[in-house]
Order: structure tokens, then C-alpha cells, then sequence
């Protein structure tokens, strides 16, 4: 009889340091993935920057694009209003803040030409609002 309980008392211990090392393995593992979620919770934070920040540029973008357009529009008419002869390159605003670009459009006597040179003096000055801008 005593053997027996020597034997459910080895048998007991041997459960106990089963379930102690089961216990041990779990709060690593538990660990292991709070730190994961815990990285996941920081990425979701950094991404939802991430897009509030490129929405934000997104917007102002459209703006400046949208107030490119006005301008494009606005040159446009100057252009209309200069090439009708109702105007000079010494007294239209646009042409004489383009410069040497207006001698040539002032020039310009083939349409399809004009309509490139307008298109290359546009990108011009596109392009020089956008260094403006810095973007």
C-alpha cells in the first residue's frame, strides 16, 4: 500500500511539472502574441498616417491643378484676345510675363503651329508653377 502511494505521489509530481511546463509554454506563446499584435496595432497606426497624409497632399494637389486650370483658361482667353489683334505683347499681362514667348506666338501665323507653340508655351509655364511650388 505504501508503494502505491509512492507511485500516485511520483505519478502526481510528474503531472505537475507537465502541466508547469504546458503553463510555461503558454504565457510564452501569449507573449509572442501580444508583441505581434502589438507591431500590427503600430503598422495600422503608421499606415492610417501614411493615408491621412497622402490624402491631405492629394487634396492639395487637386487644388493646385485646379488653379493651374484657371490660369491655363485665363491664358487662353489673353491669347484668344492677342491673336484677334485686339492686343500687343507689350500690353497683355500674359504675354509679357512670358517674355521671348510671346514674340513667337505674336509671330505665329499657321494654326496648327500656333496651337503647338501654345501647348509648348503652356507646358512652359506649367512646368515653371510646379518648380515654383516645389513639386
Amino acid at each position: 500500500m505504501f508503494e502505491k502511494k509512492i507511485a500516485k505521489l511520483a505519478e502526481m509530481q510528474q503531472e505537475l511539472r507537465d502541466s508547469k511546463r504546458l503553463l510555461k509554454e503558454a504565457v510564452t506563446e501569449k507573449e509572442a502574441f501580444e508583441a505581434k499584435y502589438n507591431d500590427v496595432v503600430d503598422s495600422m497606426e503608421v499606415t492610417m498616417l501614411d493615408k491621412e497624409m497622402a490624402e491631405e497632399r492629394a487634396e492639395n494637389l487637386q487644388h493646385e491643378v485646379n488653379t493651374l486650370r484657371e490660369r491655363v483658361d485665363e491664358m487662353h482667353v489673353d491669347l484668344n484676345v492677342y491673336q484677334q489683334g485686339e492686343g500687343n505683347p507689350h500690353t497683355s499681362p500674359l504675354l509679357s510675363m512670358m517674355g521671348p514667348c510671346s514674340t513667337i506666338l505674336y509671330k505665329c501665323s499657321i494654326p496648327a503651329t500656333c496651337i503647338h507653340r501654345q501647348s509648348s508655351t503652356q507646358n512652359f509655364l506649367l512646368s515653371h508653377a510646379n518648380i515654383a511650388c516645389g513639386t
